[in-house]
């Protein structure tokens, strides 16, 4: 996957200015660097952090960082080939020199790649390593490992300082979309709810939030392993295939299995996308999903919540979204600061439920 790709040179290049790489990711560095596209990023992340070595803690090289800008500078001088840029970094001057100053200050191995509200901020917790995404934003930001994890609005990932050298587990609350790079001998596991997923390199996405009393895991590419209780050994582990999905109930303190088969994953997925796209999904808990969207609150009649909607929004404000429902279904809305209440229209519920049952015949 290129932003993979892209993810693992950025955190590479950054942990190697701040001397944290281990002796395997100094060999994969030094293989890397051989390209000249990432020969060219490593000089312009080198040259911003030539600013931040101002200071005497940063004065010092070790001989392995002099020997590998020795080397680059070398090659540099002797390159006559035009340079091609295979791999594209879209950063501009300002985020690469925040980035790394950010790095190099509080060595924090995550870089922060896009977020839909900009006034919205990542809570990073130094000694926790604890990334929370506010209601109202969805966030993207790549791991130590250089796995890339989306972040619905109000979810949370936990991860020790251990991640990425020792091992490659977090903890979830929320919905998260997660890109892994492929390392057999470090497997990458989630921990939500009662349950944990284990991968080695794949695409997947899990929903597991606190207030509701389910976990989703939907597999899009490649392969993961679902134990649905890590407190009971009983319980063999569920393996997905691409396009499966798997519904882990937790009603009553119960545990119900269900796998999905065949599914359309962009059903499950495309919350992190422009265009997102909604299928036979009932007001209640459509609500749900708006309320964390918008950061707002919405207050339902009881007679409209089995009500279901299908569509494709497009990064649509929260007045155009409820224009839209209202324009399919018989519903009327008012708009009070952050607290939508949604109530049925009677004028037009007659004519709406006749057109239902003459389609169910």
């Amino acid at each position: 996957m290129k932003q993979l790709e892209e993810s693992r040179i950025y955190y590479l290049i950054s942990t190697f200015l701040t001397k944290g790489l281990t002796k395997e990711e100094e060999s994969e560095l030094k293989v890397l660097l051989q390209e000249s596209s990432n020969k060219e990023y490593f000089q312009q992340l080198y040259s911003i952090d030539l600013i931040a070595r101002n200071t005497k803690r940063y004065r010092d090289l070790d001989p392995v960082f002099e020997g590998i800008i020795a080397r680059i500078n070398e090659d540099s001088e002797t390159d006559v080939e035009p340079k091609t840029r295979r791999i594209k970094h879209n950063f501009t001057w300002r985020s690469i020199a925040a980035s790394v100053i950010f790095i190099i200050a509080f060595g924090i191995g995550m870089y922060y790649l896009g977020e839909k509200n900009i006034n919205d901020t990542i809570m990073a917790d130094n000694n926790a390593n604890t990334i929370q995404v506010p209601l109202g934003s969805q966030s993207t930001i790549s791991l130590p490992d250089g796995s890339i994890v989306t972040l619905n609005s109000g979810s949370t990932i936990r991860y020790s300082n251990s991640f990425g050298k020792k091992d490659r587990e977090l903890q979830l609350e929320g919905e998260a979309f997660f890109e892994v790079f492929r390392n057999e001998e470090k497997p990458f596991i989630v921990y939500a709810k009662k349950s944990a997923i284990e991968v080695l390199g794949t695409t997947f996405n899990v929903k597991a939030y606190g207030d509701e009393d389910f976990l989703e895991t939907t597999l899009v590419e490649g392969s993961v392993s679902v134990t649905p209780d890590i407190n009971d050994i009983s319980r063999k582990k569920i393996v997905l295939s691409p396009n499966q999905a798997i519904l882990i109930d937790l009603k009553n303190n119960g545990l119900q299995i269900s796998l999905r088969q065949n599914i359309n994953t962009l059903l499950y997925t495309s919350w992190k996308d422009p265009r997102w796209i909604i299928q036979g999904e009932q007001m209640e808990s459509l609500a749900r999903k708006l309320e964390r969207r918008y950061s707002v609150s919405i207050k339902v009649d009881d007679e409209l919540r089995k009500y279901k909607f299908s569509g494709t929004l497009v990064d649509e404000t929260l007045q155009q979204t409820l224009d839209i429902m209202k324009s399919i279904a018989p519903i009327t809305y008012t708009l009070n600061k952050k607290t939508v209440f949604i109530s049925v229209d009677s004028k037009r519920r007659s004519a709406f439920e006749q057109s239902i049952t003459k389609n169910e015949k």
